[in-house]
């Protein structure tokens, strides 16, 4: 089922606008796995969420393949036109 990001939180974390369901949980915030990107404070958070608020902000994303639940985000693998999103970005340093 496809989900669309409504808010990009940082370089990996977004919202959705439907929640997901997942182990008898639900939430809307999302975290792509595979997608290392700078935390909050460091250099390169703004680059990296303002890239990601670009390619999916307002689209429709894929979730799959969930891996745990964390502090109410979904870790999960997020697919863009059926590309891993990991695959749009290279590793920020």
């Amino acid at each position: 089922m496809p989900y669309k990001v409504s808010k990009v939180i940082s370089g990996n974390t977004f919202i959705v606008c439907s929640n997901w369901e997942w182990n008898g949980e639900t939430g809307n915030i999302v975290q792509a796995i595979g997608l290392d990107t700078p935390e909050k404070n460091d250099p390169g958070f703004e680059y990296a969420k303002r890239n990601l608020k670009l390619l999916i902000c307002g689209e429709e994303v894929d979730l799959i393949e969930p891996f745990k639940i964390i502090e109410g985000r979904l870790l999960c693998k997020v697919t863009f036109e059926g590309k891993d999103l990991s695959d749009y970005f290279t590793k920020y340093e």
